[in-house]
C-alpha cells in the first residue's frame, strides 16, 4: 500500500498551517488596519485566525488553478504567512496597549476552564492522527484533493458536483497532502474547533460576562457531536467559526453602532458559505434579515440600505474567488444553483439535478407537514448524543418570547429564534452534522439560562454544578468507551506508524487501491467505474477519473452513439487518457460491457472489481 503515515511529521504540518494561518490573519489585520478597531486582543486573535483560513485557502485555490500543486509553492504560501504574522504582531499587540487588559482575578479561572477541557480535547487531537475512513472523505473531502494533487492543478471535473462546491477547508486537505502527510490538513478541523470556542466565548462574554463566555464554549466542546467529527475531514463543524463570527459582528454593531463590524459580519458570512454551501440559509437569509428589521426599528443614522451594501460587501468579497473558480469551470458562478439562468456545461446537469433530488431544500409545506418533520427531528438529535441542540429547541422559543419585553438583546434572541425555525423545517430532511455550525451559535443561549438558574438558585449552585460537570464528563467517557467497543482503538492508536498501516490493511477500500496500484503504472490512469462520486478515489496514487451510469449515459448522448457503439466510450476515455478501467458490478449500460470486451485486456479481478487495461493505440484490440 502506497501510504506512510508519522504521527511527528503530522503533528509538525499542522502547526506549519496552522500558523500560518494566523500569520495571514495578522497581515491582513495590520495593512487594512482592521486590527485597531478591534476592542481587545481575543477578538484580535479570534478574527485574524478566521481571515487567515479564507486568505490561506484563497492562496492554495489560486496555486492549483494555476497549475502549482507543488510542495514547493504551498510552502512558500506557509512560509510568507508565518513571516508576515511576525511581521505584524507586535505592532498589533502594541496597539493593543491601554486597551482591553486582562484582569487578573480572571487568570485562575482561565487555568480551570483550560483544565477542564483538557480531556475533550487532547482525545480529538489523538484521533486526528488516525486516517479518516469516514463516508464522506470517500465522498469528496479527501478525494477532490487527492485528484487535484494526483493532476498537479485544479482542473474541471465532469458530472461529480461535489467537485464544483466552495472547497475552502478542503484546500488545507489539498495542501497537506501535497506535503505528504494528508492527515494535517484534517487536523485543521480541530483547529478551527478550538477558534470556535474562542468565538463563542468572545459571544457569551457580550451577552453576558466571561463566565457564559467560558460555559458556552464548554458546552460546545463536550458535544458528542464535536468529540464524533472533530478528527475527521468532514467540514461542518468549521462552520460554527464563521457563524460564530458574524452573530459576534451583528451583535457588536447592534451594541455600538459602528457599521464596520457589518463588514467584519459579511466576511464571516461568506465564509460559512465558501465551508459549507448549506450556511447559505444563515448567510443569505437570516443574517441578513435580522440585519433589515432592525436597521429598520433603530431608524436615523441607521440605514438600511447601506447596512445590508457593508454586509453584502464583505460576503462577495470571500465568495468572490469561487464564484470566479466555478464561472470558469461549470460555466455557472453559483453551481449547483440556478441551472436554467446560467449556461452551466451540459455533462453537469445529470448530477446537479440527482443533487436537488437528494438534498434540495423542500417545498412550502403545510403547518401539519411541518409539525411532523419537527418532531421527527428529536429521535436523530438523540441519536448523535446531541443533547444541547435539544435543549436549545426547546428554551429558546421561551427565551424569544421573553426579550419581546427586554429590548437589549432582542437582536440575538431573534438570530437564535430563526436559526431554530430553519432547523426544525429543514432538519428530517438533512444529516444532523450538517447543522453543527447552527448548534455552535445555539450555546451562549443555553449558557446565558443556565447561569440565570445558578443566580436565582444561591442555595443548590454548588450542587447544579458540580453535577452538571459530572454529566457532561460521564456523556463524554461514555461516548469513548462505545468508541473503543466499535473500533478496539486505544487513545494513542494513531501515535505508531506500524498499528496505523496493519489498520488501513483491513480496509477495503485501500486493499482495492494497492490492488490497482499493482496493476497500473505511475504513467498511467484509472477510470473508476462505481457510484457518481463515492470510489477509492481518496486512497488513489495514480491519476484518476470516476463515474457511474450518469457519466457513461451523458458520454454516449454526446456522442451520439444511442446505446449501440462502443467505440462512442473509446472515445471519451482516449479524451480523458485513460489506460485502465477499475469497473465494479453495479449495472453499466451495453456499450460499456461491449467495450470491456473488446477493446480491453483483463488483468485481475478483486472483491467486486475487475481491472482492465485498454487497447487504444489503432484500437488493435478489435475483435
Amino acid at each position: 500500500m502506497e501510504y506512510e503515515h508519522s504521527a511527528g511529521g503530522i503533528g509538525f504540518f499542522f502547526v506549519l498551517l496552522a500558523l500560518s494561518s494566523l500569520g495571514w490573519g495578522f497581515l491582513l489585520n495590520r495593512v487594512t488596519g482592521l486590527g485597531r478597531r478591534f476592542p481587545d486582543l481575543p477578538h484580535l486573535f479570534f478574527f485574524s485566525g478566521a481571515f487567515g483560513v479564507l486568505i490561506e485557502g484563497d492562496l492554495f485555490l489560486l496555486a492549483g488553478v494555476l497549475g502549482l500543486v507543488k510542495p514547493l509553492w504551498f510552502g512558500l504560501i506557509v512560509l510568507v504567512g508565518i513571516a508576515g504574522g511576525a511581521w505584524s504582531i507586535v505592532p498589533l499587540l502594541r496597539n493593543r496597549e491601554g486597551k482591553g487588559k486582562t484582569n487578573p482575578k480572571h487568570f485562575s479561572g482561565r487555568i480551570l476552564f483550560l483544565t477542564l477541557c483538557v480531556p475533550f480535547i487532547l482525545p480529538m487531537f489523538l484521533d486526528g492522527l488516525i486516517p479518516d475512513v469516514s463516508g464522506d472523505a470517500y465522498l469528496y473531502h479527501m478525494t477532490v484533493p487527492n485528484y487535484y494533487v494526483l493532476e498537479g492543478r485544479i482542473s474541471p471535473v465532469p458530472i461529480s458536483f461535489c467537485y464544483n462546491y466552495p472547497l475552502q477547508i478542503e484546500m488545507f486537505h489539498m495542501a497537506a497532502r501535497c506535503f505528504g502527510h494528508e492527515q494535517a490538513g484534517v487536523m485543521m478541523n480541530i483547529g478551527l474547533v478550538l477558534l470556535t470556542c474562542l468565538g463563542l466565548y468572545l459571544v457569551g462574554r457580550e451577552m453576558g460576562d466571561f463566565r457564559v463566555g467560558y460555559l458556552s464554549s464548554f458546552f460546545f466542546l463536550s458535544l458528542p457531536l464535536v468529540m464524533s467529527w472533530g478528527p475527521t475531514s468532514l467540514v461542518d463543524l468549521a462552520t460554527g467559526t464563521y457563524l460564530a463570527g458574524g452573530l459576534l459582528g451583528l451583535i457588536q454593531w447592534h451594541k455600538t453602532g459602528k457599521t464596520f463590524w457589518l463588514f467584519v459580519c459579511g466576511l464571516c458570512s461568506g465564509g460559512a458559505i465558501a465551508v459549507k454551501i448549506l450556511m447559505a440559509a444563515v448567510s443569505l437569509g437570516i443574517f441578513p434579515l435580522i440585519l433589515l428589521i432592525f436597521s429598520l426599528k433603530r431608524g436615523g443614522r441607521f440605514h438600511p440600505g447601506r447596512n445590508l451594501v457593508l454586509y453584502f460587501a464583505g460576503v462577495l468579497v470571500t465568495l468572490l474567488p469561487w464564484l470566479v473558480k466555478n464561472a470558469v469551470f461549470t460555466g455557472n458562478p453559483v453551481f449547483p444553483f440556478l441551472l436554467e439562468r446560467f449556461p452551466t456545461r451540459p455533462d453537469l446537469l445529470p448530477s446537479a439535478h440527482l443533487l436537488h433530488r437528494m438534498h434540495g431544500i423542500p417545498p412550502v409545506k403545510s403547518a401539519g407537514a411541518v409539525l411532523n418533520r419537527a418532531i421527527r427531528i428529536f429521535p436523530l438529535l438523540t441519536w448523535d448524543g446531541a443533547w444541547v441542540p435539544i435543549l436549545s429547541l426547546f428554551l429558546i422559543p421561551v427565551c424569544f418570547i421573553r426579550s419581546l419585553f427586554h429590548r437589549k438583546w432582542r437582536i440575538f434572541w431573534s438570530i437564535e429564534m430563526l436559526t431554530v425555525l430553519f432547523i426544525l423545517y429543514y432538519g428530517k430532511n438533512a444529516q444532523v452534522r450538517w447543522f453543527q455550525g447552527l448548534f455552535a451559535i445555539m450555546m451562549p443561549a443555553l449558557s446565558l439560562v443556565c447561569l440565570d438558574i445558578l443566580k436565582r438558585t444561591p442555595s443548590f449552585r454548588v450542587i447544579l454544578t458540580v453535577s452538571g460537570l459530572f454529566f457532561l464528563y460521564l456523556l463524554g467517557a461514555r461516548y469513548y468507551q462505545l468508541n473503543l467497543q466499535s473500533s478496539h482503538r486505544l487513545p494513542w492508536f494513531g501515535l505508531r506508524e506500524k498499528t496505523v498501516l496493519e489498520y488501513l490493511e483491513t480496509q477495503d477500500r485501500t486493499n482495492e487501491a494497492a490492488f490497482i496500484h499493482h496493476h497500473v503504472p505511475e504513467g498511467g490512469k484509472v477510470f473508476v467505474q462505481e457510484m457518481e462520486i463515492m470510489s477509492v478515489g481518496r486512497w488513489m496514487r495514480r491519476r484518476f477519473v470516476q463515474g457511474g451510469q450518469l457519466w457513461i449515459n451523458q458520454w454516449e448522448k454526446d456522442k451520439g452513439g444511442e446505446g449501440r457503439d462502443p467505440e462512442v466510450l473509446l472515445d471519451a476515455f482516449e479524451e480523458e487518457e485513460v489506460t485502465h478501467i477499475y469497473a465494479t458490478r453495479h449495472q453499466t449500460s451495453r456499450n460499456f460491457q461491449q467495450l470491456l470486451e473488446h477493446y480491453s485486456l483483463k488483468r485481475g479481478f478483486f472483491l467486486g472489481g475487475g481491472i482492465y487495461e485498454l487497447e487504444l493505440k489503432g484500437r488493435s484490440g478489435q475483435k
